[in-house]
């Protein structure tokens, strides 16, 4: 592919070269601002292929510049991709939205597809939310605030990371393994961050789901292969039907249940214990079960479990709190539900309860 100019908006100097080094390295010419005007004025004088933009921008944000774009004549249709450590309101307007922190490969399949767009890259703006109280918008704003600046330098180091592990695989690989233990531990302060947002959201009713028709048997069993291969030392079992299940859900969605769900077996559970995964399927509904063999819950607490910053008592290892509380109520915005039992002979079973496809219409 010929070289063709990217600009960049981003107001966060060391992620700023990061997102740089990377697209340049894929053969492209960036220009960069750090400003919402910079941003505009250097997409009227560059006239971009392509423009990633962050929302949290002095001068006018990334939605702000979008919007300003689409008025354009030679602009109003460059894709934007629009980065976020939140998920502001009307971030749907842009060609594709990346939440921070932007994972390397992410970065570069948005790069890549976007050059590569033909026909209408606009779409409708939602502007202003309506019947929202001013308060409701502080408190979002406040939210998106502390989202990226705790995000903006965890996506800077996550991305560095990426970057030494590619170059250092054949020069230094005993560099990898320390290499892998601190993106870990990154990641960790990001999926606390998520859960907080996704636990305000969940509050505001404004997480929306997107459902599609999805054979439950492969994409659970894909799962299970992913947590075996994560976690080779533990022993993950399955009992799945072989008939065809379908349930109208949106996956990444039910994905997150099913990996806290997943976290919690081995973290409570632990390794040497196996974790057993099954399937009921009933006239309207399929179940999807998770038992561990670990200590269990105390039956006066698990009525509690999907509270809000619950967490069980004299149990090895941190949580937060949120996970449970989040996995239920994505549960019920499917229609469904989540429960815990405890199971005979010791340990815990979950039941994530979906309606199937024809119940669900």
């Amino acid at each position: 592919m010929a070289e063709r100019t990217v600009l960049l908006v981003e107001d966060e100097q060391p992620l700023l070269e990061v997102f740089a080094e990377a697209i340049t390295d894929m053969g492209h010419r960036v220009v960069c601002a750090s400003r919402g005007d910079d941003g505009l004025a250097k997409a009227r004088e560059e006239k971009p292929d392509l423009i990633l933009t962050d929302h949290m921008l002095p001068g006018r944000t990334g939605l702000e510049l979008l919007r300003e774009l689409r008025t354009e004549n030679g602009l109003s249709r460059v894709p934007v991709v629009l980065m976020s450590a939140g998920r502001p309101r009307g971030f749907e307007e842009a060609w594709r939205f990346l939440p921070k922190p932007v994972a390397l490969g992410d970065l570069e399949v948005a790069v890549r597809d976007g050059l590569g767009v033909r026909g209408p890259t606009v779409r409708p703006p939602s502007g202003r939310p309506i019947n929202v109280s001013p308060l409701v918008l502080a408190r979002e704003e406040m939210l998106n605030w502390v989202a990226h600046e705790i995000r903006s330098p965890l996506g800077v180091a996550l991305m560095c990371i990426d970057m030494l592990r590619g170059r250092l695989a054949d020069r230094a690989p005993d560099a990898l393994p320390r290499l892998q233990v601190a993106r870990r531990n990154l990641l960790r302060m990001n999926d606390l961050v998520a859960s907080i947002l996704d636990a305000a959201y969940l509050e505001e009713g404004r997480i929306e789901l997107k459902p599609s028709p999805v054979e439950v048997v492969p994409f659970v069993k894909n799962i299970v292969r992913e947590w075996r291969e994560a976690h080779p030392e533990a022993s993950v079992l399955a009992d799945l039907t072989e008939q065809p299940v379908i349930v109208r859900m949106d996956e990444a969605r039910v994905r997150q249940i099913l990996d806290n769900l997943f976290t919690n077996a081995l973290k409570y559970g632990g390794a040497d214990r196996p974790v057993v995964v099954s399937l009921e399927q009933r006239p309207e509904t399929v179940a999807i079960r998770l038992r561990d063999h670990g200590p269990g819950i105390p039956r006066e607490q698990l009525r509690h479990v999907f509270d809000r910053f619950f967490r069980a008592d004299d149990t090895p290892g941190r949580g937060h709190g949120l996970g449970l509380y989040i996995a239920a109520a994505l549960a019920r915005l499917h229609a469904g539900s989540l429960e815990a039992d405890s199971a005979d002979g010791g340990g815990t079973i979950f039941s994530l309860t979906l309606p199937l496809a024809d119940a669900a219409n």
